[in-house]
C-alpha cells in the first residue's frame, strides 16, 4: 500500500480539499466562542429584566463557563462512543437549541439552567472539530488547517462585546442568543453536506462498543464534577477570598479528592472515559503545558488591559475595546503566515522564537505608568498579539505530531481542557494577585505619606492653596488635600499591582519555554 495514502483513508471530507470542510467546522467554534463574550456587555439589563443583583446576574457567565469545563476531560470518550460526526452535530444542535431557550428565559433561574445546557454543549464543539481537521489533513499541511481554524477563534472575543452591545442597545438581550439559531442551522446543514466520518473513526467506535460495560460511569462522574469544582473555585475564589471562604473551602477539598481518585480509578480502567495515559507521550504532555500557560498569558493580559485603562486611565469601554483592534488585525494576518511557514519549517523553531517574543512583548507592559499614552498603549497591545500568533495554531498543531487517528478524539479533549483551564487561571491568578498587592503595595506608599516626608508636607501646602484659593477655609482645605493624595496612593498601589502580575507572566513563559525541546518533529512524507 502506497504510504501516502493513509491520511486519505481517514478522510472525512467528500471533497479533495480539506479547507472547505475546515471553513465549516470553524463556523460551529465561531459561534460557541461569540457567545461565552457576547454576553458580558449585557449583563446589566439582565439584571433589570430578570430583577437579579449584580452578584447573582453573573451566574449567566459563571455557568457557562463551569459546563464547558466540566465536560471537556470526557469530549474524546463521548465522541468515541457515538462516532464523532454524531457526537459533534449534537453538540452543535444542543447549543443551537439551548440558545433558543436562553432567549426566552422569563427568570434567573431558567437562564441559568439553559446557559449550564449551553455550555455542556459547547465543550463537545470544539474538541470534535479538531478531532476532525487532525484527521482530515496531511500533516504537512496541519500547520496552515489549523491557522485557518484560528480565524474563528481569534475574531470570536473581540467582535463579541461589540456585537452584544450593538444588539442589546437595538433589539434586546434576548436576541443575542436567538441569533445562535440561523448560524446554527447553517452549521448543521453544511456539515451534513461536507463532513462525513472517517472509516478509521466508525471502526474505532464499533471495536469501543463491542463490549456491552464499557460505559466508564464512575470515570465520568468524578471527572465532571471534579473539574466543575475546579473551575467553579477558579470563578468564584477571587471574590469570596478564596479560602477565608467555607463555601470555597467545602468546593477544594471536593475537587482535589474527586480529582484524585478520578486519576487512579482512570489508571486502572481498560477502556478510561479520561484517557491520561496521552501524558506518558513527553510530546504531548509539554504541548499541553505549553496551551495552557499561554492561554493563562493571554486571559491574564486581556483582563489586564480593560482593568488598567478604565479603572486607572477612565477610559470608556468602547476606547479600551479599540486598543485591541488593530493588534487583533494583525494577529489574524500573521497566523496565516506562520501556519503556512510552519508546514515549511521545524515547528519547534517557530514555538521557540514566539515564545521569546512573548515573553519580551509581555515584558514591555512593565513600561506602562499611570502617564501611558493611547498610542503607546495600542502599540504595545499590537507586539503582543503579533508575537500570540506565532503560538496560537503552532502549539495546537505539533501536539497532534505522533498522535495516531485512534487518539484524536483524547488528545483534543485534553488540549481543550489544558486551553480552558489556562484561561481560567489565568483571570483568577491576575484578580488575586492585583487584590493582594495593591493592600500591600497601598500600606507601603502609605507609610511615607506622613509630616516627616518634607515632599508630602510640601504637596499638601500647595494641595491646601489651591483649594483654599476655590473656596474652602483652611480646615476643608487640608482634607480635600489629604483626600487627593489618598487617592493617588490608592492608583500607585493599583499600578504596582499590575506590574507585579505582568512579572509573573515573564517568570511562567521563561519556565516553560525549555519545554520546547519535548516537543516532536513533523514526520517525513514518506514516514507518514
Amino acid at each position: 500500500m502506497n504510504p501516502n495514502s493513509s491520511n486519505s483513508e481517514t478522510a472525512t471530507s467528500k471533497i479533495d480539499s480539506p479547507y472547505i470542510a475546515i471553513f465549516v467546522l470553524t463556523l460551529a467554534t465561531f459561534m460557541s466562542v461569540l457567545d461565552s463574550t457576547v454576553a458580558n456587555v449585557s449583563l446589566p439589563k439582565m439584571a433589570g429584566d430578570l430583577s437579579s443583583t449584580p452578584t447573582e446576574i453573573v451566574w449567566v457567565l459563571s455557568s457557562y463557563i463551569v459546563a464547558t469545563a466540566a465536560i471537556l476531560p470526557i469530549s474524546g470518550w463521548l465522541a468515541t462512543y457515538f462516532g464523532r460526526k454524531n457526537y459533534y452535530m449534537a453538540s452543535v444542535f444542543g447549543f443551537t437549541v439551548a440558545s433558543v431557550l436562553c432567549g426566552l428565559a422569563t427568570s434567573l433561574e431558567s437562564l441559568v439552567f439553559f446557559r449550564i445546557l449551553q455550555g455542556l454543549s459547547a465543550g463537545g464543539i470544539a474538541p470534535s472539530e479538531q478531532a476532525i481537521i487532525a484527521d482530515i489533513t496531511p500533516q504537512d499541511k496541519l500547520g496552515r488547517a489549523f491557522s485557518i481554524y484560528g480565524l474563528g477563534v481569534s475574531i470570536a472575543p473581540v467582535l463579541g462585546p461589540t456585537l452584544g452591545g450593538f444588539i442589546t442597545d437595538t433589539f434586546s438581550w434576548h436576541w443575542i442568543f436567538f441569533i445562535n439559531l440561523p448560524i446554527g442551522a447553517v452549521s448543521l446543514i453544511l456539515t451534513a453536506l461536507f463532513v462525513k466520518e472517517s472509516k478509521q473513526a466508525e471502526k474505532s467506535t464499533k471495536e469501543f462498543r463491542k463490549d456491552g460495560k464499557t460505559v466508564d460511569w464512575v470515570g465520568i462522574l468524578l471527572f465532571v464534577t471534579g473539574i466543575a469544582a475546579l473551575e467553579l473555585l477558579l470563578s468564584e475564589g477571587p471574590k469570596d477570598g478564596w479560602f477565608e471562604s467555607d463555601f470555597i473551602l467545602l468546593v477544594f477539598a471536593y475537587c482535589v479528592v474527586a480529582l484524585l481518585i478520578g486519576i487512579t480509578w482512570e489508571y486502572y480502567q481498560k477502556k478510561p472515559s479520561v484517557d491520561i495515559f496521552m501524558f506518558k507521550d513527553g510530546g504531548f504532555t509539554g504541548a499541553c503545558v505549553l496551551i495552557f500557560t499561554v492561554s493563562l498569558v493571554i486571559s491574564g493580559v486581556g483582563f489586564l488591559i480593560p482593568f488598567f485603562t478604565q479603572t486607572l486611565l477612565g477610559y470608556t469601554a468602547m476606547q479600551s475595546g479599540m486598543i485591541g483592534l488593530p493588534g487583533t488585525i494583525c494577529q489574524l494576518i500573521t497566523i496565516q503566515i506562520i501556519g503556512y511557514a510552519s508546514d515549511k519549517t521545524d515547528i519547534r523553531r517557530i514555538i521557540f522564537i514566539g515564545l521569546v517574543l512573548t515573553t519580551l512583548s509581555v515584558w514591555n507592559f512593565s513600561t506602562f505608568n499611570l502617564n501611558s499614552g493611547y498610542n503607546d498603549l495600542v502599540w504595545t497591545r499590537t507586539y503582543f498579539a503579533i508575537s500570540i500568533a506565532f503560538l496560537a495554531a503552532t502549539v495546537n498543531t505539533v501536539a497532534y505530531y505522533g498522535i495516531t487517528p485512534d487518539k484524536n478524539n483524547s488528545a483534543s479533549g485534553l488540549l481543550n481542557l489544558a486551553r480552558t483551564m489556562g484561561s481560567s487561571f489565568g483571570i483568577a491568578l491576575t484578580s488575586t494577585i492585583i487584590a493582594t498587592q495593591s493592600q500591600i503595595h497601598t500600606g507601603n506608599l502609605s507609610n511615607h505619606a506622613n509630616v516627616f516626608n518634607p515632599n508630602y508636607t510640601e504637596t499638601i501646602g500647595n494641595l491646601s492653596q489651591t483649594f483654599q484659593n476655590q473656596g474652602l477655609n483652611a480646615t476643608e482645605s487640608i482634607g480635600a488635600s489629604q483626600g487627593v493624595i489618598w487617592n493617588e496612593i490608592l492608583r500607585q498601589a493599583t499600578m504596582n499591582s499590575i506590574l507585579d502580575a505582568i512579572n509573573v507572566y515573564i517568570i511562567l513563559h521563561l519556565c516553560v519555554i525549555p519545554l520546547v525541546f519535548l516537543l516532536k518533529r513533523k514526520k517525513s512524507a514518506e514516514s507518514q
